[in-house]
């Protein structure tokens, strides 16, 4: 299910929507047919975090190679 209902007229963002102007805005007449586009809208945010999430694991394992090597190379 899509983190937007979509109801017969209007499409209401969810609470969890991170848009701090949620309220100014009016979804009204978006037709029915554009659930499959929310759907698809919600996988690729699904995927950036996922994304995300493994860069800043890559990004850990690298700052801890560097950390490793620092101390394993005699300074001066």
């Amino acid at each position: 299910m899509s983190k937007y209902s979509v109801q017969s007229t209007n499409v209401i963002p969810s609470a969890a929507w991170p848009c701090p102007l949620r309220s100014a805005f009016s979804f009204a007449t978006i037709p029915d047919a554009l659930e499959a586009d929310l759907q698809e809208m919600d996988r690729e945010d699904a995927n950036w975090k996922k994304t995300q999430t493994k860069f800043k694991r890559a990004r850990a394992a690298f700052d801890n190679t560097i950390k490793t090597i620092k101390k394993a190379v005699p300074s001066g």
